[in-house]
């Protein structure tokens, strides 16, 4: 009687144990998929989310822009328990007047409005930006006024703060290419690492933010 129990058991489980050998080990391997990060530090503060993203990128980079399309729509559709922050990098020339201005829709609360729109005006409609009154009718566009607009932009402590802390993520996790994910500050990646298949970047995204 045991015997047959135990057969019975046996057969049950087989399927299962037969579906878990033919799965690998790992979906996606460190080195090739994704590096981890051994710097000590975490993703940024105050986001409420335990599970986060953070993407490095510049409005001045043509890499980002056309990122940016398969970006929104993992937006979209991500789980809303997920975190997402930008941090504008500013390592090449010219860039830090587009990081001024992402900090400035951020502290507005339009960034996510507004970081799509931005990238058309710059890479479309090619809108000389670093031209403040561009800015002004831009930002006015999408419901911010003229004079809301230039409060925030010419707060200069706050905003050289932000930029000093993009900075020393920057080099926490050794950001040396745009547009770079960080994912939960253990890991990150990018479409080097993919051969530019954006759909297989969030697919190792995705497996990170549950490892």
């Amino acid at each position: 009687m045991l015997k047959r129990c135990l057969g019975f058991f046996l057969m049950l489980l087989l399927p299962g144990l037969i579906w878990a050998a033919q799965q690998p080990a790992e979906l996606f391997k460190e080195g090739k998929d994704y590096a981890v990060i051994h710097s000590v530090g975490s993703a940024l503060p105050n986001s409420g989310a335990e599970k986060k993203v953070i993407e490095f990128f510049s409005f001045g980079c043509p890499a980002c822009n056309q990122f940016e399309r398969a970006l929104e729509n993992w937006l979209h559709n991500k789980p809303r328990s997920v975190g997402f922050d930008r941090v504008p990098v500013t390592f090449e020339p010219g860039w830090d007047i587009l990081a001024r201005i992402y900090y400035t829709a951020k502290n507005l609360g339009v960034a996510d409005k507004m970081a799509p729109v931005i990238f058309d005006a710059i890479w479309r409609d090619r809108q000389d930006l670093t031209d403040e009154s561009n800015l002004i009718k831009l930002f006015n566009r999408y419901g911010v006024a003229r004079e809301q607009f230039k409060q925030a932009f010419h707060f200069e402590t706050g905003i050289n703060a932000q930029i000093m802390y993009g900075n020393t993520l920057m080099g926490r996790y050794d950001i040396d290419q745009v547009p770079t994910l960080v994912i939960n500050g253990k890991y990150k990646t990018n479409t080097a690492f993919t051969q530019g298949d954006t759909e297989k970047l969030f697919a190792v995204v995705d497996y990170l933010l549950k490892k």
